[in-house]
């Protein structure tokens, strides 16, 4: 009798847990709405950690929220920001191709671009390298913030060349501020 209502306690806790949402994530899918929810928040977003709780079946659904076309770019950017989080190789390439597009939103570019260098510093220096020679300052900026938080040699040599080659003000101080920081 009180092996049952032990189990009894057990499943119900279970059952209560997963209406919560608090249930293994890896044990069920991964909703498109539960990832919405989490991309939109104004004041918050979730971390890696969280991220990563949801397991890897939150990859294929972040690719397609950020490829979405109709979806709010807030939940876009977000959602390729997240993909950051995740060591997957679906992540990595579907990063690679959107921070690459240049055709596409420069807000997608650039969040793509910071994700990529925390998933994937050997895929992100090419990459990174090449956003380096953007005509568009903005994505120069992000490429210097995201060699500054790769570790390494090659990008302290990504960054002293970009540094001998940009003509923009601003964007100097930065790279000498990047490259300062890691001495």
């Amino acid at each position: 009798m009180r092996m049952r209502i032990v189990v009894g306690l057990l499943l119900a806790g279970v059952v209560w847990s997963a209406s919560l949402g608090l249930a293994n994530p890896s044990a069920a899918a991964v909703s498109r709405e539960q990832i919405i929810g989490m991309l939109s928040g104004y004041e918050s977003f979730p971390s890696a950690a969280q991220w990563r709780a949801l397991g890897t079946d939150a990859v294929p659904v972040l690719i397609e929220i950020a490829n979405d076309g109709d979806e709010l770019m807030m939940r876009r950017t977000r959602a390729a920001a997240a993909l950051g989080a995740f060591r997957d190789a679906r992540g990595t390439a579907a990063l690679e191709v959107m921070a690459t597009a240049t055709g596409g939103p420069a807000s997608l570019r650039r969040s793509a671009l910071l994700a990529l260098a925390q998933s994937d510093e050997a895929k992100a220096t090419p990459v990174v390298e090449k956003a380096l020679g953007s005509p568009d300052p903005l994505l120069r900026q992000t490429a210097v913030k995201a060699l500054s938080e790769m570790p390494g040699p090659a990008a302290t040599e990504l960054l002293q060349a970009a540094l001998a080659a940009e003509q923009e003000p601003f964007l100097r101080q930065q790279l000498e501020r990047a490259i300062e920081a890691r001495r």
